[in-house]
């Protein structure tokens, strides 16, 4: 049984899913914006976030607090069970849990693993690796000094910057190769290293799958604190893209969004646009 079979089987034992009868349906309000709905013997009235073809209804709560917990979302799914005559209610749903959480990195590092597929994820690397030989069969050892090694993407949501669960693509440098820890791992060659000034870096990278040169810059946030961003020029493509990073050892500056779920992995934040320019 595979890592991530195992996972969705301890969600679904440690948060039980209710079944409710056919009178317990939901019911919507007459302009269809709220519905009305039974969660462990209670009524609860939530937005209607969007009804599927598959007859499938997902309902969202707005932001709330629970026992201390801060909630970002939750979602409530309506569906016909397969072994019984009744029908039944998942939830699952998003949250924070903050910088003082213990085992902030440890678990970090574990989902982390986990996203990347656990089983087989040496297989990944060797493969990645084999591939970035064949395109550059000679490696450049770089003086990285004491550049962080590890960088973490940061999303902003609701204005605040946060380490999220569904966003954990983590970025490491090596002394000739860079990593990508995304589903498919991919490396590059690290090129022409340089520390611009203090917590700015630039370098080049050429890619396994791309015969062009890379352009990479990263440069700390005029406002936030371990924030930086990370701007990549990719001259093949003809573009630029943007995205904020943190290193490791400044991931305590951010509180970490985490979810839970009784059935199915919750389908996502719609996090803020970033202006990039004014950091």
């Amino acid at each position: 049984m595979n890592k991530t079979r195992t996972s969705f089987l301890l969600l679904a034992v440690v948060y039980s899913v209710t079944a409710c009868t056919q009178e317990a349906l939901p019911q919507m309000s007459k302009d269809s914006t709220f519905v009305t709905i039974m969660v462990n013997g209670k009524r609860m009235t939530v937005p209607l976030q969007r009804r599927s073809e598959s007859g499938l209804f997902y309902f969202t709560d707005k932001p709330f607090v629970q026992n201390d917990t801060i909630f970002l979302y939750r979602e409530y799914s309506y569906y016909q069970c397969d072994t019984c005559s009744s029908y039944q209610i998942d939830s699952s749903s998003y949250y924070v849990r903050p910088k003082s959480w213990k085992g902030y990195l440890q678990n970090l590092h574990s989902y982390t693993y986990w996203m990347q597929g656990a089983e087989g994820t040496d297989e990944y690397y060797d493969e990645a690796y084999k591939y970035l030989r064949k395109k550059c069969p000679l490696l450049h050892h770089q003086q990285l000094g004491t550049v962080p090694r590890l960088w973490y993407p940061v999303v902003r949501y609701r204005g605040k910057y946060y380490i999220s669960i569904d966003n954990l693509n983590a970025i490491e440098l090596t002394d000739s190769i860079v990593v990508y820890h995304d589903m498919e791992i991919s490396m590059s060659a690290l090129l022409n290293f340089k520390e611009e000034c203090k917590g700015c870096y630039r370098w080049q990278e050429q890619n396994e799958y791309f015969e062009g040169i890379n352009t990479i810059t990263i440069h700390p946030a005029k406002t936030v604190t371990g924030l930086y961003v990370m701007t990549t020029v990719c001259k093949e493509l003809g573009i630029t893209v943007h995205q904020l990073v943190t290193p490791e050892r400044d991931i305590h500056h951010f509180d970490f969004i985490d979810w839970r779920s009784s059935d199915h992995i919750p389908d996502g934040l719609e996090y803020d646009a970033v202006d990039f320019e004014s950091l």
